[in-house]
């Protein structure tokens, strides 16, 4: 007999207990840095640690708790993108009660950010509770890290924040008068730093490919932002004037001398509430805490091209946006339209997405909305235009084939379309711009009805058959106006005479090309080509795809582009439409829908020459490969010359002259200048110059400002021209008043 020996059955274990991890972190750091800030603010800190401190902080947090007060949960880049645009929004809505009620103090700015955020992380928490604990966009893993992705990724970023640093730093060395060798170096790891991106991109690692792209925009922007000790740059001159209304009055009041530019909040209370709680100095908020903010726009250019492109095409989809004219020449200069772009990205992105409940997509559009209206009024006037054609369009082809198989429809143009015109016009009433808006409309209408001359350049250049006239052939028709208006006669031997526009000189490089001015040329013109064919051809392959599949975010896309080429065909037919908005600046905005679209028309092309062609165009709109060849006009960032240096620099010496001016001028008397020093006393006094001087073009009862070196300069339209003439032409009659630094002031005849 066997004995077996049976093992007693397992004893029931204890049920686990549930343990519940709280991760302290997102909320104890943020609160660290909030309490360092109030005591960096009560202790009146150095402004480089307050905004140190309160940037990133001010700059992110109201807009994450925003987010979750909406339900709105994303991840990554796109979090952190939202996470700051809304802070924008938050930001406005804070700052402006308190401009209107005169208390911009530091410690009433810190408490309206207290109350702010108080409100929002309560409303968070409140909403916290009934909101699903299911996330509403799922996140495939990531492929697992291997040591040469790791190495690349971390190289790119390493290279990227060098170009950041070297940017800053040669834009003070050339301040200075040294040379541009260090911003070269910067645009140079800012090329590498792109190709980087394409790589991360490509191996499933997009949020290093944006903070790449973040920091790639941010250098190319300090590079110009940066120029001068004063305020340099075309409309930053007047949005600075406004700035300093509101710092000096203590608070904000519609209306005024600029009423256009008084209304826009992005130049008004949200750049006095940072400068007042951060410490900076108001042209600081604008040429660097703006920049630091605005470089998140080709971040928010990538998340768009996602939607439509494989990751790689979508970096180069941003670095397109990066390398175009305006944004690496203009947008540091325009920074009501810089805040109005992120809005208007987010509303775009909005029209794309179709994740989460309905309610929270609708509120983040109209938050959008309202923040792009209070910005910029042209910006939102070409926002609406745009969601207006597209919504016609999609009324026009209802023969195209709906979305089936439970895809969700696309979602709708016309309310927000609707929407942004009403805004407009109500903000419009509010501030008191309206009149100013109307006349500019009735203006442009006048202009188009009588067929009026176009001074753009970039529109001419466009418009095919017609050649742009040469400077001296511009001027003779400047000066000519300037009489005709003022009906004054020309003074016989008083002619004014075009001065030779700069040139790089010729390195070994365009020695060996023979034609550095014509090959730089042609660039442009491919450049050009790429920009205009590429998106009309990507938009007609995105009606081939709407056909063949019918995905909504294909069929918003074909819509949004064909409707942003209407425009751009619009201001190239109607060139006046755009004559003092500009055509690039016009691009620049619609670029974000008009890159995929090129993307997609070379999608055939090699990965690695797509990756070359967007570094060959950054190359050269920077003006990189110009200063390599010589030969060809100098650009602001990288050199003491060129049109915009003409026109557009200054330094704390210029302020200092343009107060002296003021002091010897009487109150109220008419005053002429040329386009340099209106725009320049247009700044930092009072004085409302009337721009124009030229021989034979001057009223006997103004006084008139020139400059010591006898040279002149005139602004036609995107066209700079320095001129000269004899100076007793212009001086004869009249007498010396005051000297001041580089102006002097003649009195009536």
């Amino acid at each position: 007999m066997t004995l077996t020996t049976v093992a007693p059955p397992p004893r029931p274990s204890a049920p686990a207990r549930h343990v519940r991890r709280t991760r302290y972190g997102p909320v104890l750091v943020p609160l660290a840095v909030l309490a360092l800030l109030h005591v960096l603010v009560l202790a009146g800190a150095p402004a480089p640690l307050r905004a140190a401190a309160g940037l990133p902080l001010v700059a992110l947090l109201p807009g994450a708790l925003l987010l979750r007060v909406l339900g709105v949960r994303r991840r990554g880049a796109e979090a952190v993108f939202l996470a700051a645009v809304m802070s924008l929004a938050v930001l406005l809505a804070t700052a402006t009660p308190l401009a209107l009620a005169g208390r911009l103090s530091p410690l009433d700015c810190l408490l309206g950010l207290d109350l702010t955020l108080a409100v929002l992380a309560v409303a968070a928490a409140v909403r916290g509770r009934h909101r699903a604990r299911a996330g509403e966009d799922g996140r495939v893993p990531a492929p697992r890290n291997t040591a040469p992705v790791v190495l690349v990724n971390t190289a790119t970023l390493l290279v990227a924040g060098a170009g950041v640093a070297l940017a800053a730093l040669g834009a003070a060395r050339l301040n200075a008068g040294g040379g541009p060798e260090l911003t070269l170096a910067g645009f140079a790891a800012v090329l590498v730093a792109l190709a980087g991106a394409a790589y991360a991109a490509g191996r499933h690692r997009p949020g290093v490919a944006a903070a790449t792209l973040y920091l790639a925009g941010l250098a190319v922007l300090l590079g110009t932002s940066l120029r001068g000790t004063g305020v340099t740059g075309h409309d930053i001159k007047i949005e600075y004037h406004v700035l300093m209304d509101v710092l000096d009055a203590g608070r904000w009041r519609p209306g005024g001398v600029y009423p256009g530019y008084n209304s826009c909040l992005s130049l008004t209370t949200l750049p006095a509430f940072l400068a007042r709680l951060l410490g900076l100095a108001p042209l600081d908020v604008f040429r660097v805490a703006y920049q630091l903010i605005f470089a998140l726009a080709p971040v928010g250019a990538f998340l768009l091209a996602r939607r439509l492109l494989p990751p790689v095409a979508a970096v180069l989809a941003a670095g397109l946006f990066i390398a175009f004219p305006t944004f690496v020449n203009d947008l540091p200069m325009l920074n009501r339209q810089e805040i109005a772009l992120l809005f208007f990205l987010v509303l775009l992105l909005g029209l794309f997405d179709t994740r989460g409940a309905r309610g929270p997509r609708i509120a983040l559009l109209l938050i959008a909305a309202a923040g792009l209206t209070v910005s910029h009024y042209s910006s939102t006037a070409v926002a609406a235009g745009l969601l207006a054609v597209a919504a016609l369009l999609r009324l026009a082809r209802r023969r195209i084939p709906s979305t089936r198989d439970g895809v969700r429809r696309p979602p709708a143009l016309a309310w927000p379309a609707g929407a942004l015109a009403a805004m407009l016009v109500a903000w419009a009433l509010c501030t008191g711009s309206a009149g100013a808006f109307a006349e500019g409309v009735a203006q442009t209408g006048r202009a188009i009805g009588e067929r009026a001359t176009v001074l753009s350049d970039s529109t001419r250049y466009l418009r095919p058959g017609e050649d742009a006239p040469d400077d001296r052939t511009a001027l003779a028709s400047y000066v000519d106006g300037l009489r005709t208006e003022r009906e004054l006669a020309l003074l016989p031997g008083c002619e004014s005479a075009p001065l030779p526009a700069d040139e790089l000189a010729l390195t070994p490089l365009g020695t060996a090309i023979r034609a550095p001015h014509t090959a730089n040329t042609l660039l442009r013109q491919v450049i050009l080509l790429l920009y205009l064919a590429g998106a009309a051809a990507g938009c007609a392959l995105l009606w081939w795809r709407v056909h063949r599949s019918g995905r909504p975010s294909t069929r918003v896309s074909a819509e949004l582009g064909t409707a942003a080429l209407a425009l751009l065909g619009v201001a190239v037919v109607a060139p006046q439409i755009t004559d003092s908005y500009g055509l690039l600046r016009l691009y620049q905005q619609l670029l974000p829908l008009l890159a995929p679209a090129i993307l997609l028309a070379v999608r055939r092309v090699p990965r690695r020459a797509l990756v070359a062609l967007a570094v060959v165009v950054l190359a050269s709109t920077s003006g990189l490969v110009p200063r390599l060849t010589g030969g060809y006009p100098p650009q602001l960032n990288l050199a003491d010359a060129g049109p915009y240096y003409h026109a557009w620099y200054a330094t704390d010496g210029h302020a200092r002259d343009a107060a002296a001016v003021e002091r010897a001028i009487p109150a109220g008397a008419p005053l002429l200048a040329d386009s340099w020093v209106s725009a320049l006393l247009r700044t930092y006094t009072e004085l409302q110059p009337v721009e124009g001087v030229a021989p034979g073009a001057l009223w006997a009862d103004s006084y008139v400002v020139v400059r010591t070196d006898g040279f002149a300069t005139a602004v036609i339209g995107e066209r700079v021209v320095r001129y000269t003439f004899p100076p007793g032409c212009l001086t004869g009659g009249r007498t010396l008043v005051a000297t001041a630094g580089a102006l002097q002031v003649w009195s009536p005849a």
